[in-house]
């Protein structure tokens, strides 16, 4: 009888990891394979190695490029290098002529190593541009998906300074006028009215009808309290 479990999501995405990373070992082994042969004078080995090596992932591209123009002048396997190297390019040179292309992305001007070589450098230089325009792409993205600001709401304009302080407190209710021992008078607003212990009236606390702010005026220079005339 044979048992079966169901992976949990998290062993399954560790397996993955795993996997990928023994692909990713095995192609740097392959390039190291065929390194390794073409320093020796084993054909079949050489062979072999040529052969892992064009399996390798495509994000390999560049080590396995290397490896493969290293090969081209290996007397026993120049000729397979140089096909296995066409293959993994993906380009030919034209058929029933001897002139070759002009270089990447076509083919090289010739089979030599350094045309190859050449033909490399432009490949790479060209990886580099792709990646950049990628990047700003998906910046591009990023910022076009980003909600717009939305507009800042207008501020109730601000009264000038005089209005402000022109403006009593609801509470005061209306005016009183105050006749002084000098004769003078002052219409203004009685915030409060400060007695000692035998209710004789100290000072009081005014407001300015003219939003001239407060002040507390003693109850001495007083001679008369008129309350609510207007």
């Amino acid at each position: 009888m044979i048992l079966r479990t169901k992976a949990s999501p998290m062993r399954l995405l560790a397996l993955a990891f795993c996997l990928l990373a023994c692909v990713q070992a095995g192609a740097s082994d392959t390039v190291n394979d065929l390194q390794a042969a073409l320093a020796g004078e084993n054909r079949d080995e050489k062979l072999a190695a040529l052969s892992a090596v064009g399996g390798a992932p495509k994000d390999k591209d560049e080590a396995v490029f290397n490896a493969l123009i290293a090969a081209l002048n290996d007397r026993q396997v120049g000729t397979e290098a140089l096909n296995a190297l066409r293959s993994r390019a993906g380009v030919s040179p034209k058929i029933g002529s001897r002139v070759l292309g002009p270089g990447f992305p076509g083919y090289p001007g010739s089979d030599s190593a350094s045309d190859w070589g050449a033909w490399l450098a432009e490949w790479k230089k060209d990886k580099a541009q792709a990646a950049k325009l990628k990047k700003l792409e998906e910046d591009l993205k990023k910022k076009d998906a980003k909600p717009e600001a939305k507009p800042a709401e207008a501020k109730p304009e601000a009264k000038p300074a005089e209005e402000v302080a022109a403006a009593p407190p609801d509470d005061l209710g209306k005016l009183d006028r105050l006749t002084f021992t000098d004769g003078g008078s002052l219409v203004c607003y009685i915030r409060t009215r400060r007695l000692d212990a035998d209710g004789k009236l100290l000072s009081v606390r005014i407001v300015h009808a003219n939003g001239a702010g407060e002040e507390t005026i003693a109850a001495s220079l007083i001679t008369k309290i008129e309350d609510d005339i207007r």
